[in-house]
């Protein structure tokens, strides 16, 4: 393996390619791209990892607003980054200030399921501390969760 730091021509170019791609198969598709809020943990570049974390985000953020103007109505972003890091909440991250916390994750899935849900999440989805779990206490995935919670939702 080889480290590569993929720059915005790159990644780009691959996300375009996606786009036209599942496009041909399936031109009713749609595509809701976002840039994760979780920094880096270290970088193989010469630099500190908080400006690789920068450049990355920034590539991607740009890539993805680039995807949505070429192809309206197709591609659509949604900015959990921004919600978390760009608001300056303290209480969204975790005391590492990597980490995304519990009320930050709920704030997140709630905005999102009201911008492309067209739904209000029921308010176990936005009180942190209850997620759902398996038997014998394992946690659910989020996406799991999600379901649980809608099923729950749903039959009252």
């Amino acid at each position: 393996y080889q480290f590569h730091n993929f720059g915005i021509e790159d990644v780009e170019s691959d996300l375009d390619l996606f786009v036209q791609k599942l496009k041909s198969v399936n031109p009713s598709a749609q595509i809701i791209l976002t840039v994760s809020p979780v920094p880096l943990a270290a970088t193989c570049e010469s630099r500190h990892v908080l400006q690789s974390t920068t450049y990355s985000k920034s590539v991607l953020r740009v890539a993805a607003e680039r995807a949505v103007i070429a192809n309206p109505g197709f591609v659509h972003y949604f900015g959990s980054y921004e919600i978390i890091i760009a608001t300056g909440n303290s209480d969204y991250l975790g005391d590492d200030l990597r980490s995304v916390s519990d009320a930050g994750v709920a704030h997140v899935m709630r905005n999102f399921l009201i911008q492309f849900c067209g739904i209000e999440p029921p308010s176990a989805l936005t009180e942190a501390k209850q997620t759902p779990t398996l038997q014998g206490g394992q946690s659910l995935c989020d996406e799991d969760a999600l379901i649980v919670l809608m099923a729950e939702r749903n039959s009252n």
